[in-house]
């Protein structure tokens, strides 16, 4: 997807998985479906300094392919 996170956090059937970039921070969950396999389930874009407005989900996704290539 966007290569390693920079934090996984695994927990139960959930994984949680933040891709901090230059300007968001992008936090996607996923959880286990009926044969266990693992869908994204929210996606959360943030801005990373304070004060600024959320980039939309596809600005840091955007970013994140960017950062992978």
């Amino acid at each position: 997807m966007f290569g390693a996170a920079d934090i996984a956090r695994q927990d139960g059937a959930g994984l949680a998985l933040t891709y901090r970039l230059n300007t968001c921070a992008l936090l996607l969950i996923f959880t286990a479906d009926a044969h266990n396999t693992m869908r994204l389930a929210e996606a959360h874009p943030t801005a990373r300094r304070s004060g600024l407005p959320a980039p939309t989900l596809d600005q840091c996704a955007a970013e994140a392919e960017a950062r992978r290539a």
